[in-house]
């Protein structure tokens, strides 16, 4: 990148900076974090830079930003310190951050969250001349567009951010990458996995492994060219070299954030060092990734940098004694990096534990919110970790108490909150509806659940009452029945038909449709060796029974009470008819299905019930217990979510399907942040998808898309405009789903 980039002058020096963000009436909590950051800035930067970040602080104040923002940019600037250690670079960067927030302050988080992206692929001169960028294309297309061009444009979103500070070279992305990666990791690891995108819904732009396969990111940022192809290929090699390596999965149990970061860095590291062995040119590939010198700090994370360097190249020599320390255990233990493979996890865990400690010791920061793994072409390391009471859930015995509600007084009543350990109020809940007649309860379970203020969960935090709804007149459920009597009879001879049995692909035939190339290669290899080669050299497609699980949620809060225009019945009437005819046409494929329908009456109440179990017929006494099915209460999705999995995770079939139906967004009694819900909800899918499990949604509201895009992510969810049809559609489309 080209051109001239004017900063602003050199900021005045406070003699006492936390004194003068006092004085211009900077928030406390500020201060606080600029204390906790001034020994990396210092260290790492200048003297003056806690004094030249004081100043941007205070001129950001008087313009109106808040502490959030403010100890947002504080945080950020720590993390970042060491990209930007040259002449200038804390300058560039906080003049960009002014810019930023004067001219569209919405897009300030989004700038801070990209700023990593981008120093490590351009100088922070380059990162300013971006940020103006975004700010004019921003400002050109306000007139012309509806979205919002400069938030894209922050988010790394659009087509020009990317093409910034590296412009020109041919575009790389996971698409055009896919023919190359798969026969590249099926040839140095006889592995292949799925190659998927790394979803725009989700948090994360790293790689990750999960149940579905590996996820890149679609698209390789400001990467282009020969440079894209090498992240690719490094991303792809080690994490599978972690699919070949990594059998053992360890517990969290009392181990620190540090500690845990640790142990993913010392796994990284062995799995390294066995695929080197095996394949030398991998090392080099990866090398090409690690730059971290001691002249970029000593800050924990850099620290954790130079480790992983030396890790993986004997020959680089880092003078700081931790980073010694840790390679004389690390290489004692794997006899000189020769047998990596018989490094025992404990053993692993253990050295973690002991270098943990030392930094604790040395009084070294970890935010182990903002951290992430780096290289960047690393994983995360999340496949690592056994689940611990984040996804299973802690299920009460028959003599535990659970909290309910109270009856409903007059007089308000405060209750101790044992997390904050500040009296708060507690809502009262109040029943809604008609009186419901209370059936036994068949499990109380207790689950998680995701404070996106925090960044975490909230362990054992809301409580699933599971129950069965009071049997009631089935009639209208069975004229519905022979009412949709042709839809059910066209997908009887469809399923006859066999037009939905899976497709598979069977390879090493002696008679196919296509040549197995892989069975080719090897019998090429046999003829050449001198040995009798393999005749099976074909593959064919053929179709393979089904092997499904589904279980049908159906939300039964109040607002499913609300009458439909054409049929007079209710959104819950339509939801319970098309959740039958589904049933129906899943068990003639021969599938298995359960019916459940949940609602909330706050955190301590959340019901949850079975009309219709894996285990049971669909009889009159199920169809009757789905006609019981009332509307009452509130909204909680995320507990029900997670409930309905670890039902249906428990069903042994090779396809596993949860098709939630819905009117709305999330919604309870005790929660008053609209996002709180919609947040704990897209953990609870996430969660689900981790254990194999297929999340779709189908809601009956016209607006939306936003949220449900937010919960279950692209492609996983379909919006209704006719709810009358629900009944009609629902059924074909869950038999496509399951294919």
């Amino acid at each position: 990148m080209t051109g001239v980039v004017h900063v602003t002058s050199a900021p005045r020096t406070y003699r006492n900076p936390l004194a003068a963000l006092r004085q211009a009436q900077v928030p406390e909590s500020v201060g606080l974090e600029l204390e906790r950051a001034r020994r990396v800035l210092e260290s790492v930067l200048s003297d003056e830079a806690a004094d030249t970040l004081a100043e941007s602080l205070i001129e950001l104040r008087v313009q109106g930003a808040d502490a959030a923002l403010l100890g947002a940019i504080v945080r950020r600037l720590s993390l970042l310190a060491p990209r930007l250690s040259g002449s200038g670079g804390l300058t560039a960067w906080l003049t960009a951050v002014r810019e930023v927030a004067q001219q569209a302050r919405h897009c300030t988080l989004a700038f801070l969250e990209s700023s990593e992206e981008m120093l490590r692929h351009g100088s922070p001169a380059e990162l300013l001349m971006w940020a103006r960028l975004g700010l004019r294309h921003g400002q050109a297309q306000a007139a012309v567009t509806e979205g919002d061009a400069t938030l894209a444009h922050f988010e790394l979103r659009s087509r020009e951010s990317a093409l910034v500070v590296t412009p020109g070279g041919e575009r790389v992305d996971l698409a055009s990458s896919k023919a190359r990666l798969a026969p590249l990791l099926r040839a140095l690891f006889e592995v292949t996995p799925t190659l998927l995108p790394v979803e725009q819904g989700l948090a994360t732009r790293r790689p990750f492994l999960s149940n579905l396969g590996l996820h890149l990111p679609e698209v390789g940022r400001a990467l282009r060219g020969a440079q894209a192809r090498r992240w690719y290929d490094a991303a792809a090699t080690h994490a599978a070299a972690h699919l070949c390596h990594s059998e053992h999965k360890f517990e969290r149990g009392g181990l620190k954030p540090i500690q845990m970061a640790l142990v993913g860095l010392l796994e990284d590291a062995r799995v390294e060092a066995i695929a080197s062995r095996e394949l030398p040119g991998l090392r080099r590939l990866w090398l090409g990734f690690h730059t971290a010198e001691p002249a970029h700090g000593n800050t924990f994370v850099v620290l954790m940098l130079r480790l992983a360097r030396c890790l993986l190249d004997p020959g680089h020599d880092d003078p700081h004694p931790w980073v010694l320390k840790a390679r004389r255990l690390f290489l004692e233990a794997t006899d000189g990096g020769r047998s990596a493979e018989t490094l025992a996890p404990t053993a692993l865990r253990d050295m973690a534990s002991r270098l943990g400690n030392d930094i604790g010791q040395m009084r070294l920061q970890f935010n182990s919110r903002e951290y992430a793994v780096e290289p960047a072409y690393r994983d995360d390391n999340a496949h690592l970790w056994l689940p611990d009471n984040q996804t299973t859930p802690q299920t009460l015995a028959s003599a535990d108490t659970v909290p309910l509600p109270p009856e409903r007084d007059s007089a308000p009543e405060i209750e101790q909150d044992t997390e904050e350990g500040e009296p708060t109020p507690s809502v009262r809940p109040v029943p809604v509806g008609e009186p419901h007649s209370e059936q036994p309860l068949l499990a109380r379970v207790q689950y998680p659940e995701w404070d996106r203020l925090v960044g975490d969960y909230r362990s054992a935090w809301c409580t699933v009452l599971e129950g069965r709804p009071p049997p009631s007149d089935p009639r209208v459920l069975l004229a519905g029945i022979e009412r949709h009597a042709a839809l059910l009879l066209r997908l009887e001879r469809v399923l006859r038909a066999g037009r939905l049995r899976e497709r598979v692909r069977l390879r090493s035939q002696l008679r196919g449709d296509e040549l197995d190339i892989d069975a080719a290669v090897r019998s090429a290899i046999d003829r050449r060796s001198h040995h009798s080669p393999g005749q099976k050299v074909h593959q064919r497609f053929d179709r393979r029974e089904r092997d499904v699980a589904a279980l049908v949620l159906l939300d039964s809060s109040t607002s499913t009470v609300d009458p439909v225009a054409a049929g007079g019945g209710s959104i819950l009437d339509l939801a319970r008819e098309a959740a039958l005819l589904t049933t129906l046409s899943l068990t003639h494929a021969g599938d298995h299905c359960a019916v459940h329908a949940f609602c909330s009456n706050g955190r301590h109440e959340v019901r949850y019930e079975s009309a219709l179990g894996f285990d049971e017929a669909l009889d009159a006494n199920s169809i009757a217990r789905l006609a019981g099915l009332q509307s009452r209460l509130s909204t909680r999705m995320g507990a029900a979510l997670r409930h309905a999995s670890t039902l249906l995770g428990a069903q042994p079939h090779r396809k596993r399907l949860l098709l939630f139906i819905t009117d709305g967004e999330p919604h309870d009694i005790d929660i008053h942040d609209r996002r709180y819900l919609v947040e704990d909800a897209r953990r609870a899918v996430l969660e689900a998808a981790r254990k194999g499990i297929a999340v779709f949604c189908v809601t009956l509201d016209a607006a939306a898309d936003e949220y449900v895009r937010a919960i279950f992510g692209n492609g996983n969810y379909r919006v209704l405009d006719r709810i009358e049809s629900l009944p009609r559609v629902l059924p074909a489309m869950v038999l496509r789903l399951t294919c």
